[in-house]
């Protein structure tokens, strides 16, 4: 699909009319390894044209029917090409407190759906504004200890320094010691200690 190199963004990178089909192929996994190449892309080096090109093949993939499509796209488009209609659809698959909320993922196995959700909280740290850190912050209040130490790590890696306190909190009151564990690394993350997970 894309050339070969250890460059992720070569300057004669281009979308053949190849590559923007399997997109929008029939058949899933043609898409899925479409988006898995275009992943190790840094579309946001790209040239204007070429990205208009793809925002334009992937806009109608957010509403794939397969969810780890529809992630892979509400990802690349609200990252790499800061699209707005991604970005909500990112943090609609991050927040939704249950999969019978999560629209987008109706008919979708409870462990799949929990998948996908932990995947956007992560994907959630690249935006770095404050609607998705303060989405961070409050999915930190999720029942799932999983969900929690997820994004406890997000925010490690978001600088969002106002989460500090409520990291501090959490890592002094959680009842799962792993979500203690990730709020302390967290903040050290934070504060730029780089502090090794503790044994």
């Amino acid at each position: 699909m894309f050339p070969p190199t250890a460059d992720p963004q070569p300057p004669f990178f281009s979308l053949s009319t190849r590559d923007l089909a399997a997109l929008s192929h029939a058949d899933v996994e043609v898409r899925r390894r479409a988006l898995e190449a275009l992943a190790t892309v840094e579309v946001r080096a790209l040239e204007p044209s070429v990205r208009y090109a793809l925002g334009a093949a992937l806009r109608p993939l957010l509403g794939d029917d397969d969810p780890h499509v529809q992630l892979r796209v509400a990802v690349l488009m609200a990252v790499g090409l800061d699209d707005g209609r991604a970005r909500g659809l990112l943090l609609e698959l991050a927040h939704a407190p249950t999969v019978a909320a999560l629209g987008v993922l109706s008919g979708t196995a409870a462990d799949v759906a929990k998948a996908i959700r932990l995947e956007a909280i992560r994907a959630l740290a690249e935006l770095r504004d404050a609607a998705t850190r303060a989405v961070l912050r409050a999915i930190l209040r999720d029942l799932d200890g999983e969900v929690r130490q997820v994004a406890c790590e997000a925010l490690g890696v978001s600088g969002d320094m106002r989460a500090m306190g409520v990291l501090r909190r959490i890592e002094e009151s959680d009842a799962d010691p792993r979500v203690r564990e990730a709020a302390r690394v967290a903040m050290a993350d934070l504060r730029g200690d780089g502090a090794a997970p503790s044994d």
